[in-house]
């Protein structure tokens, strides 16, 4: 309708006003939108209606121009993510008009960026159950247009147990969306979540077919990485290895050429370990780990090839103690090697630094008893002597009492007998009215069971595999199990090392009494909180063990109740804990968020605060952001 029938329109609505009814401005928005859109019924309708509330109003004459644009500035601030700037010109657009209302397109959408917004920081706080409470209350946050959003939230499923629903998270993406990198990276995130097993039916939903071949080496990592951690874990498929294996070799990074290296270790395919750890360190360059150098050194002794494995060790001590340890378990083995070989001094004085740095009373022994067959035996009492400084034992006090009466000094082989025999009964039975030795290194009975060297020196790995090679030859004693149990404790393999413990409880007294006190650790480390207390109670009598073990149920009963959002239960088990022993920096924080759950959000902040200024990691500085940013 032309803009003259309008007039002609209001001009008859003008001729039959009703009484006024309201007072104040006059909002016509809604009048000038029908009639710039050409509604004239509509726009003859407000007229009506806005006469009968107000009779001095006069319709403009230009109603065909457009509308101002009053929630342009408010989409401006939104596109902005200025949500505080938002609110005020919100506030203040009401102000001036009290009739104004934001659309509720507008409304809606800052809904559900509110909501985002909460949602990604309770992800970055681990905080899994309010990721999941918002995600149900704003289905439309994530999907297609959101990846971040769907993959934090299926994230929070798989942190809060919920595997199972993490994984029809990641299939529904995979089955709305069509773009290649978001399809392949959903996968990606996937493998990490929930690891190669739970993940690999979601190959399945692959469109085109073989969309995701180029990820099967992904699969083999995440398999080899799972197994390398996890002795319950599956093998991983021999094919996908063999694809990571050609994928490894050509680079450009080590690392999967590192872990591939270690799993041929475990499998005990040492060639095939080598030639992993020396594709790494090739690939490596200048920036070589020492770790795989640890490789290389581990697998050339397996192959027998211990000269090239103890100059590799050697050279590189400096780069990392297991290296240096790597060193003195070789060059200690090659001094006590029968026949007996022959170095040169230069090497004795590089083994010799070696032991000296390390403070090593085994490579001290070793060196003295070198020694001592060479018929040096000065320099082999200095070496007992200095062995006898790091860590006295029974058979560096021999050593240097043999040395003393090589050396023809029978008054300082009596006054070592007299100084030692007290702690070692065994030294008071040496003949001194003799000058010998105890026989060959390999027959003295002073020297120590080589898995209870290893042990010592805290070489984990060498005490495994001297202590399967000794099982492969008959059953292990009581105090080789006990040992075993150890190493495997201190290798992160808690079952086999509660089975080991178990094994070596038939022996004596001393060695059943350790082996109650490391099975139950062990069960504890395997998650068996229980059976670990309760053999604990049945079964140590120390009460400093009884305590410890305490200790270390009540920490994992406080994780184990925060994770079941039993946060007041957590807090119980803390305090407890606490009337018994130091809360550590983890625990602490743990206290820190149960307290934030429980609303009691500024003693929350108060301890982060604390922490934060003590330790600043990143675990402390997220927690103190989002009690600040919750203030």
């Amino acid at each position: 309708m032309p803009l003259s029938r309008l007039a002609l329109a209001a001009a008859l609505v003008l001729g039959c006003a009703a009484p006024a009814f309201a007072t104040g401005p006059v909002d016509e928005s809604a009048l000038r939108y029908y009639a710039a859109n050409g509604q004239t019924a509509r726009a003859e309708a407000e007229i009506r209606r806005l006469q009968a509330l107000y009779p001095d109003w006069q319709p403009p004459t230009d109603l065909g121009a457009a509308p101002p644009d009053r929630e342009g500035p408010l989409w401006a601030l939104f596109a902005a993510d200025d949500l505080d700037g938002l609110d005020a010109a919100i506030a203040e657009a009401k102000a001036a008009d009290p009739t104004f209302a934001p659309s509720a397109d507008l409304v809606a959408k800052v809904a559900a960026k509110r909501a985002r917004k909460d949602l990604i920081a309770a992800s970055d706080a681990r905080d899994a159950a309010k990721v999941v409470a918002l995600a149900a209350a704003h289905p439309d946050l994530g999907g297609c247009a959101d990846l971040d959003v769907a993959w934090r939230v299926a994230d929070a499923r798989v942190l809060s147990g919920d595997r199972a629903g993490a994984s029809a998270d990641y299939r529904r993406v995979l089955e709305t969306c069509t773009g290649a990198d978001a399809r392949r990276a959903t996968v990606q995130k996937a493998l990490a979540g929930l690891g190669a097993v739970e993940t690999r039916p979601l190959l399945a939903l692959a469109n085109p077919p073989g969309e995701f071949d180029a990820l099967i080496p992904d699969f083999a990592r995440a398999a080899v990485a799972a197994a390398l951690s996890d002795p319950a874990a599956p093998a991983p498929d021999p094919a996908e290895v063999a694809l990571l294996d050609a994928a490894a070799r050509k680079g450009p990074a080590p690392g999967d050429a590192a872990m591939l290296g270690w799993w041929y270790r475990k499998a005990g395919r040492h060639e095939d370990a080598l030639a992993a750890f020396r594709t790494a360190a090739t690939l490596a360059g200048t920036a070589l780990d020492a770790k795989v150098l640890e490789g290389m050194v581990l697998s050339l002794d397996a192959l027998g090839r211990a000269d090239e494995a103890y100059r590799i060790a050697a050279d590189r001590r400096t780069l990392s103690p297991a290296l240096a340890d790597l060193q003195l378990m070789l060059g200690g083995r090659r001094l006590a090697a029968d026949p007996r070989v022959e170095f040169d001094q230069a090497m004795l004085d590089d083994f010799g630094a070696a032991v000296e740095a390390a403070r090593s009373a085994p490579g001290a022994e070793a060196l003295g008893w070198y020694l001592h067959d060479g018929k040096r035996p000065a320099d082999a009492r200095r070496w007992f002597e200095a062995a006898l400084d790091y860590a006295p034992s029974e058979a560096a006090a021999a050593g240097a009492v043999y040395a003393a009466l090589a050396a023809k000094d029978r008054d300082g082989a009596r006054a070592l007998v007299a100084k030692w025999s007290p702690s070692f009964p065994e030294v008071a039975a040496i003949d001194l009215g003799k000058v010998g030795k105890p026989g060959k290194a390999t027959d003295r009975q002073a020297v120590r069971d080589p898995i209870l060297a290893a042990f010592e020196r805290k070489d984990w790995s060498a005490c495994l595999d001297l202590a399967a090679a000794r099982a492969a030859k008959g059953p292990l004693a009581a105090d080789q199990n006990l040992w075993r149990g150890w190493c495997l404790l201190k290798s992160s393999r808690p079952v086999e090392a509660a089975a080991a413990f178990e094994a070596a409880q038939g022996g004596p007294k001393r060695v059943r009494d350790d082996a109650v006190y490391g099975r139950s650790l062990a069960l504890i480390a395997a998650g068996h909180v229980d059976a670990g207390a309760a053999v604990a109670a049945s079964g140590i009598a120390d009460t400093d063990r009884r305590g410890e073990i305490g200790v270390a149920v009540l920490a994992n009963r406080a994780q184990a109740r925060f994770d079941a959002k039993d946060y007041a239960g957590a807090l119980q088990a803390l305090s407890q804990r606490a009337a018994f022993a130091p809360e550590t920096a983890d625990l602490s924080l743990l206290r820190g968020w149960s307290l934030w759950h429980l609303g009691r959000r500024s003693e929350a902040r108060r301890l982060f605060e604390q922490l934060d200024a003590t330790y600043s990691t990143s675990a402390t500085r997220r927690a103190l952001a989002t009690a600040r940013g919750s203030s």
